[in-house]
């Protein structure tokens, strides 16, 4: 109590000191592809620097990982076939390790997928209250026009494609398909949520500012 009560004479809003009271902070994106997802994670991970206890998991970057190693057991029919989202391939499964592991040992983390799926996201809030972790979900929101301006001019590699879950032949394809597959949340999945966030290109820097804030660092700094 002596320390709230020295924040608030300190003129620390006491909803910063609150999220702070806790171990750490999971913040999980939604939204389809070319939503701006990974660039928020890549942003908030060079706003806060190499020394603070966060970490960014990005499913694309574990899918090429499990490519270059271990292809014949991503792309194994038989296997694939067994796979649902309660008992997911590595593609899923390696960013939902490195998210429990991190969060024990007090880390914040940003996991940046699509997460289309109620399931999909149930299992991180598992995956968070099992280690005392608070989780905030990231709602990405993006017009069919700007999908197909920033799908056009990013100029992308699509060797994440080839396979479940995506089995995409190209990006504006998966656009299409992440979009009719979405599901929002529900009044009770909300719930489970410190926070919700819908994200578009207008407030991207707003929202990345608050979440800085959320983690508890300097938000005087420029964004990248």
């Amino acid at each position: 109590m002596d320390t709230l009560a020295a924040k608030r004479r300190a003129g620390c809003p006491i909803e910063v000191f609150w999220y702070h009271a806790w171990m750490s902070l999971l913040f999980l994106t939604c939204g389809p592809t070319h939503s701006g997802k990974t660039t928020f994670g890549a942003r908030l991970r060079a706003a806060l620097g190499e020394s603070a206890k966060f970490i960014h998991v990005d499913n694309d970057v574990v899918d090429e990982f499990v490519k270059a190693n271990f292809n014949n057991l991503r792309t194994d029919p038989e296997v694939l076939a067994r796979r649902s989202p309660t008992d997911p391939d590595l593609r899923l499964l390696i960013p939902q390790l490195a998210t429990g592991y991190a969060l024990r040992e007090g880390y914040s983390v940003i996991v940046t997928a699509s997460h289309p799926r109620r399931v999909i996201r149930q299992s991180y809030c598992d995956i968070a209250k099992a280690n005392g972790a608070r989780i905030v979900l990231l709602r990405f929101r993006i017009t069919d026009e700007q999908a197909v301006q920033r799908i056009q001019a990013n100029g992308r590699e699509t060797g994440v494609l080839d396979t479940q879950p995506h089995g995409s032949v190209d990006f504006q394809d998966l656009f299409e398909k992440q979009k009719n597959v979405m599901e929002e949340p529900t009044d009770a999945e909300k719930q489970r949520y410190t926070k919700i966030f819908e994200i578009t290109e207008a407030n991207t820097d707003d929202v990345l500012r608050s979440v800085q804030d959320m983690i508890g660092q300097d938000t005087s700094r420029p964004l990248a």
